[in-house]
């Protein structure tokens, strides 16, 4: 397992994704360079709506945490939206 691996799973444990199945599953979307669009509203909706993150909260652990090659902030938070 990769620091950068461990440092996510450790990340979604301590905002409150108690499975380690679940944690490996949204961890998976973040390292993936270039996920899917279905794949990141559900990593969005989950972090929004299961852990009742708000958007700014949601938006600043994707961007710390992901390493979409595309990412866009300012995408993102419309989205979430």
């Amino acid at each position: 397992m990769s620091n950068k691996e461990r440092e996510v799973l450790e990340a979604l444990h301590r905002i409150g994704v108690w499975s380690y199945r679940k944690r490996r599953e949204l961890a998976g979307i973040l390292l993936h360079p270039n996920p899917s669009h279905l794949h990141r509203v559900y990593l969005g909706g989950f972090l929004l709506y299961a852990l009742n993150l708000s958007v700014k909260e949601v938006v600043d652990f994707i961007e710390r945490y992901s390493v979409w090659i595309d990412f866009d902030r300012r995408i993102t938070e419309r989205n979430l939206r």
